[in-house]
């Protein structure tokens, strides 16, 4: 079960961090004209229900992900295959990038 959630969340927030990436890629010619309107655009792009958790600084969902990464680190810590070590330590190592987004 413990091992379920670890994946779930690890997957979670793999799945923001390649989110932002592609949007990143697919509209980097607005980033270097005009930030701003790039980011509403990003959060645009979410569903309502979604939006508020962009919205804030620091964005309640980059913190939410690195709770997610850390949690999911510890869970695979717990394991003693190798596979879930080096699970753990990516983990750890997109919480800390998440980390440095905020700043």
């Amino acid at each position: 079960m413990n091992l379920r959630v670890a994946f779930i969340l690890y997957f979670l927030g793999l799945l923001n961090i390649i989110d932002w990436i592609v949007f990143w890629n697919d509209h980097s010619d607005l980033v270097s004209k005009d930030y701003h309107s790039f980011k509403q655009l990003y959060i645009n792009h979410f569903p309502a229900l979604l939006r508020p958790l962009h919205t804030s600084n620091p964005a309640p969902a980059t913190l939410l992900m690195m709770v997610f990464f850390c949690i999911a680190g510890f869970l695979f810590f717990k394991q003693e295959k190798r596979a879930f070590r080096i699970l753990g330590i990516t983990s750890f190592i997109f919480a800390i990038w998440s980390f440095v987004s905020l700043m």
